[in-house]
């Protein structure tokens, strides 16, 4: 639980890069998903190619307050739970380096399109940043920055981070624009029983330059939790906020997560904005499961099915009050031949006015061959994106050299973690097992 040991880490460099961009483009299954959530809630999704890459561009802005930034993988469809929940938030405490490391960044650049020969917003002015950070020791990292914008005006950053034993991390930065202030601290801490953590961000009213900017704007957001037992987890969460037009957002509220019984259990955790996400999930039998949920205004009542351990259905009712719009829907998950590499999917909805239906179908045929396709016609969805028709066949082929020849293989799943194998395993009495799937520990 160590904060310095646990963020110091050969990629930090990287890490540190991408989260300041503007783009976000990450790993995920082929095939699959990508829901990209803004403060808790989908503002894009994305097909995941069959490369296992994603993108997505032109992301909301930071503008004086913590912008919660998560992408939801879904490995097949967006009825499943989420395979993995990427968060890709700042986190200040994250910018540490070991002891005695230094790091400068710095870039130099001119507002405006290169590729015009006249950009409407090119004023000839240039804008520049350069950055500094030291690890005065394994628990303690210094910063400063310097900014020029592109109206010239010169912003000037100092800060640390620093692990506070073996429990507890803090950073605060402080900087000065133009006889205007600005300050961001982050304080986390973790242990066996509990989380804590404390995020507060102020502007005074010139800082950041806004249009019409018509007082100073801050942002407070506590996260505390405790669990009491193995099987009730409570916490307090709060947000302080008021933005530069003066809109402001102020609770301090329970939150909660509850195994009431080995067959329920129960969740309730206010969002960025102060409404409930509010689950509930029985479990009926092994094979069934109930779940009712309501999150950003949209009721749902699903149930379940496991028919087989490769087999799923799923029916379902959803409300949306912003709307005032409902839809019902069905939905089957199918591992062909019970081989998770024969997929199956096949859906329908109905809200009243149009049936909307989808099939898709995706195969492996051997590590580095696979196959998928899907069509898709009106089939309904809530959280704002359109129904529509679309048809995608794709087929993806993966060779790498193994001596003097190639051989299929499935690259996608290198990386700097994880390698690829290939050839068989024979075993003492001659039988050829495929390595497939084995796991190897070195």
């Amino acid at each position: 639980t160590d904060f310095a040991s646990d963020l110091n880490f050969d990629s930090f460099l990287a890490e540190d890069v991408d989260v300041q961009r503007d783009i976000i483009r990450r790993d995920g299954p082929p095939g699959g998903i990508a829901e990209l959530r803004i403060n808790d809630r989908p503002v894009a999704r994305t097909r995941i190619d069959l490369e296992g890459q994603y993108e997505f561009r032109n992301l909301p802005p930071v503008r004086g307050d913590f912008q919660k930034t998560e992408i939801f993988l879904y490995e097949r469809s967006l009825q499943e739970n989420p395979l993995a929940i990427v968060d890709q938030s700042r986190r200040q405490v994250r910018e540490m380096v070991d002891g005695g490391e230094l790091l400068l960044r710095a870039g130099l650049g001119e507002q405006g399109n290169a590729l015009e020969d006249e950009s409407p917003t090119d004023t000839g002015e240039f804008v520049s940043f350069g950055l500094a950070r030291y690890g005065l020791s394994n628990w303690l990292t210094l910063q400063g920055v310097a900014q020029q914008d592109i109206d010239g005006r010169l912003t000037l950053m100092a800060g640390f981070r620093a692990s506070l034993g073996m429990h507890w991390a803090w950073a605060l930065d402080l900087a000065e624009r133009e006889g205007a202030g600005s300050g961001n601290t982050e304080i986390i801490g973790a242990g066996e029983r509990w989380d804590f953590s404390l995020r507060s961000r102020y502007f005074e009213q010139d800082y950041q330059s806004l249009v019409d900017s018509a007082a100073s704007n801050y942002d407070n957001v506590l996260n505390s939790y405790y669990r009491l037992t193995d099987d009730l987890r409570l916490g307090l969460v709060g947000r302080y906020y008021r933005d530069p037009m003066g809109r402001e957002v102020e609770y301090l509220k329970p939150a909660g997560f509850w195994n009431l019984s080995p067959n329920l259990f129960l969740t309730a955790v206010p969002n960025l904005d102060g409404s409930y996400r509010v689950s509930a999930d029985y479990f009926l039998t092994a094979t069934q499961r109930f779940t009712a949920l309501y999150d950003n205004d949209i009721y749902s009542a699903t149930h379940n099915y496991n028919r087989t351990p490769w087999q799923n259905i799923q029916t379902g009712y959803e409300y949306s009050d912003l709307l005032g719009a409902d839809r019902i829907f069905s939905q089957l998950s199918w591992y062909l031949d019970d081989n998770r590499y024969n997929y199956l999917q096949a859906g329908i909805s109905y809200n009243g006015d149009d049936l909307g239906y989808f099939l898709s179908w995706n195969r492996i045929l051997t590590p580095g061959i696979e196959f998928e396709a899907l069509y898709e016609d009106s089939y309904r969805l809530f959280e704002g994106f359109d129904a529509g028709r679309r048809i995608m066949l794709g087929l993806r082929m993966d060779f790498a050299a193994v001596g003097t020849r190639l051989t299929p293989t499935d690259n996608r799943r290198v990386n700097f973690s994880r390698g690829g194998v290939s050839g068989q395993i024979r075993t003492s009495e001659g039988q050829r097992l495929n390595v497939t799937d084995v796991g190897i520990r070195i």
